[in-house]
């Protein structure tokens, strides 16, 4: 116990020395999507720029379209997202959606379009 007492003190003075540890801050990129015709698969990469902890998730509540799907849904810190759309059941036409991305590092939006012949 004592060295592990002894170990987080010189972690906490090794940070303390060099500077201000950043707050979480959440990069999505990028930040549209665009699957023309016929591509069914895209990926969005989550990247936290700050020191602590960063918790994100997608927010299916503020414009989500049941066409598009992702995976994960949530995670800490870096993670690739696959975002999959089904053109299935849609008719002809061009679609727009957007999914939210929802952290403690800020609020992120992806647009998605796509075209259905």
């Amino acid at each position: 116990m004592k060295i592990l007492l002894i170990n987080i003190l010189a972690l906490m003075v090794l940070f303390s020395a060099c500077g201000k540890i950043e707050p979480a801050e959440m990069v999505v990129q990028p930040t549209s999507l665009n699957f023309g015709e016929t591509e069914t698969s895209k990926k969005v990469y989550v990247v936290n720029t700050g020191d602590e902890r960063l918790d994100w998730r997608i927010d299916t509540s503020i414009f989500f379209q049941t066409w598009i799907d992702f995976a994960p849904a949530s995670g800490t810190n870096d993670a690739d997202v696959t975002i999959s759309i089904n053109r299935e059941n849609l008719s002809h036409g061009s679609y727009k959606g957007e999914l939210s991305f929802i952290s403690n590092g800020g609020n992120k939006k992806v647009e998605i379009i796509l075209i259905v012949f």
